[in-house]
């Protein structure tokens, strides 16, 4: 678990800088992947859970007290917790634009994945650890029963599990598939629908599994075996889906993420009837685009990785507007989540440039949107698109 985490890191890197892993450790890429997103905590967060879930260990390993050693396990199980919390945070839920919704992806993310650690650790622990337990602590003729004791138990929280997997899984299709036909016409889809089928066939190992204890016979170990193979397929398949983007609705396509993201700068009011965004692509030269009254100017130097500057300008009649409140330049990037940059420009400064630091540290898509509101409360707003190379 500590090797993935640390191998996220400049993996993270490599997407949201655009460079190959031979450059993933530059210093600047990686104090902004680490410092400048929200990628940054969460990375840290599940770095420390680790860590102290080592140290704990340590503990269970020295101390001579049985209670003790419990307490250090429970905090240890927390911390596990903690981290698989995070781990919902950093995949596809993470990303979900609306905030109720994303709250319920991330929750059912982590409930997702806290269900099927716990049930591969069980199948885990019936196939090593409890024949060994049984033939340590019972006498021969008592060892079948006490096995099979176990797995009785054992099976309610299964069902549980299973269900809870069943179930936080359907929640996260249903969010991130925007139609049913997205199931079969998307390698996302399809994904889904091999975890599905991995799914079924583990239920009838459980099954056969099942049906064993209820003759008490031998001890399982082809059953649980081929179960937990499976899960790790499933395992597998989770991490390949977690790296597959979630198909986009045909509409979203065609408005080019410009309706979504505008709406955020527009306190979720509707943007259908605007102006679609204006593509940046020039350093050199200045965009001028017409709006109401007024003539917005704007040129982004040198449109690059790192600190820009940004030469905003409002325009009356060809001349500087001079009956003007305030300006505003709001800036978020339209790949990944990294955060909103408000920038208020002061009037003195248009026409002479700002320097903007770290807004614009990605090699990503980047929405500029420019609010502008004059003396007779009219607003002058227009967005634009800014492509960081």
């Amino acid at each position: 678990m500590l090797l993935g985490v640390f191998l996220a890191l400049p993996l993270q890197v490599t997407s949201n800088a655009g460079v190959n892993w031979l450059h993933a450790l530059n210093g600047e890429a990686l104090g902004a992947t680490l410092f400048a997103t929200s990628f940054g905590p969460i990375w840290f967060l599940m770095l420390g859970t680790l860590l102290a879930s080592f140290v704990l260990q340590y503990g269970v390993s020295r101390t001579r007290s049985e209670q003790t050693a419990d307490y250090l396990i429970w905090a240890q199980i927390i911390l596990l917790f903690l981290f698989s919390l995070s781990k919902a945070f950093l995949g596809h839920a993470g990303g979900v634009q609306n905030q109720e919704t994303r709250l319920l992806a991330v929750f059912a993310d982590f409930l997702h994945l806290s269900a099927a650690a716990i049930w591969l650790g069980s199948l885990f622990s019936l196939l090593f650890f409890l024949p060994r337990a049984v033939k340590k602590d019972y006498l021969p003729e008592q060892q079948k029963t006490a096995y099979w004791q176990t797995v009785h138990r054992f099976s309610p929280f299964a069902i549980i599990l299973v269900g809870g997997i069943f179930l936080t899984g359907l929640i996260g299709s249903l969010i991130h598939l925007p139609t049913f036909s997205a199931l079969y016409t998307s390698a996302y889809g399809w994904i889904i629908l091999i975890k599905a089928v991995l799914l079924v066939i583990m239920l009838l190992f459980a099954l056969y599994s099942y049906l064993r204890g209820q003759k008490q016979g031998e001890f399982l170990k082809k059953s649980v075996l081929g179960e937990l193979l499976i899960g790790l397929v499933v395992l597998f398949a989770a991490s390949v889906l977690a790296n597959v983007s979630p198909p986009v609705p045909k509409q979203a396509k065609a408005d080019s993420t410009f309706e979504g993201f505008s709406a955020k700068f527009n306190h979720g009011k509707s943007t259908k009837n605007e102006n679609p965004p204006t593509q940046l692509t020039d350093p050199n030269k200045t965009t001028r685009v017409k709006e109401k009254n007024y003539e917005l100017t704007l040129r982004v130097e040198p449109l690059k990785l790192g600190p820009n500057t940004l030469y905003l300008d409002v325009l009356e009649n060809g001349k500087r507007a001079r009956n003007l409140q305030q300006a505003v330049i709001k800036i978020r990037c339209i790949d990944m989540d990294m955060g909103e940059t408000k920038i208020q420009v002061p009037l003195s400064k248009l026409g002479k440039g700002i320097v903007v630091k770290d807004a614009l540290d990605m090699k990503h898509r980047f929405l500029i949107n420019v609010h502008v509101l004059d003396k007779n409360y009219q607003v002058i707003e227009r967005n634009f698109i800014a492509s960081i190379k």
